[in-house]
């Protein structure tokens, strides 16, 4: 697909099954930002094909095959211009944002191809995934392969990147199966696993919250026994479990981070604040001021750990 004159051009490519409840909605939102778009459908029995087709001609059936990583890949195959992005059904990007994703495509347009970045990050608004984050979200095109892992799928990262204030927000209207990830999980060869502390980490999530808790302590324990762990990844994912209210399973993952020994102030007062929590959700009142007096000790000016004083000291009182 030939550059358009005054923009780089762009390839959305999607992954879709029975996504009727908001794919319409997502695909509203993206209109006028790309320059092709690509929905491989893995087995549509709803109306998501009809939704698709009313929106472009590159409708793809392809199998399904336990795999993310496999069907991005399979996605982005299709792709044509000079960047692929992917989209979930259940994003949106906001009219605000869009015009920065407009600009975005003008500015790249003005480098150097060989200056231009092969990677491009944006941010990503999931409140069941702990609110915001970045995103790997844009690539530029290359012979692939794209995507890694079965499940939680990872881009591949390339040189140079740039990072990008973009937002999407992550909108869920139908929650799918808490096991949906589960049978996936069990096929994975646990060689694949031993030494992928962040694969380790969602395969624990995914069973959790799905309640298989046995299972799911089989994978905190390869995590444990990881030889690197990254502490911000154990915050990351004891915040989750803190907003589904997995308050015991929360500590056993801020005491892994608070064993890492590149810990810096700034990382202590984030697991410090996941602590304060996650012993509120425990009633642990004391323990809770114990940790918040620690984020005061690091910033005395915090106010949420001000605030947080005066609450849980009336909260002893009471009790």
């Amino acid at each position: 697909m030939p550059e358009s004159s005054d923009s780089v051009s762009v390839s959305v490519c999607m992954i879709v099954k029975n996504e009727e409840a908001v794919l319409r909605r997502c695909l509203e939102s993206l209109q006028g930002t790309y320059d092709q778009l690509v929905i491989a459908d893995t087995g549509s029995t709803d109306d998501t094909i009809n939704i698709a087709r009313s929106f472009t001609d590159e409708v793809y059936a392809i199998p399904w095959e336990d795999d993310f990583g496999k069907a991005r890949n399979i996605s982005f195959s299709y792709a044509k211009c000079d960047y692929i992005m992917y989209v979930d059904a259940d994003d949106i990007l906001p009219s605000e944002e869009k015009e920065k994703f407009l600009q975005l495509k003008k500015d790249l347009s003005q480098m150097p191809v060989d200056e231009r970045p092969k990677t491009i990050i944006m941010a990503y608004d999931a409140p069941e995934g702990g609110g915001l984050s970045y995103r790997h979200r844009m690539v530029a095109r290359h012979d692939g392969p794209y995507w890694g892992g079965a499940i939680h799928e990872r881009a591949f990262v390339l040189e140079p990147e740039m990072t990008t204030e973009i937002k999407f927000l992550h909108r869920k209207l139908v929650k799918p199966p808490k096991d949906r990830n589960c049978n996936i999980i069990r096929k994975i060869p646990r060689d694949e696993l031993k030494e992928d502390f962040w694969l380790c980490i969602q395969c624990y999530l995914d069973m959790t919250l799905a309640e298989h808790h046995e299972e799911a302590k089989e994978y905190y324990l390869m995590a444990k026994a990881a030889k690197e762990h990254n502490a911000s990844y154990c915050v990351w994912i004891a915040r989750i479990l803190i907003i589904n209210e997995y308050f015991e399973n929360a500590l056993l993952w801020l005491e892994m981070a608070l064993e890492s020994e590149d810990n810096t102030p700034d990382q202590k007062l984030w697991i410090y604040q996941q602590l304060v929590k996650a012993y509120i959700g425990l009633g642990r009142i004391q323990e809770a001021i114990d940790y918040n007096d620690k984020v005061l000790e690091i910033n005395p000016a915090n106010l949420a750990a001000r605030t947080n004083r005066l609450i849980l000291e009336k909260k002893l009182k009471e009790e």
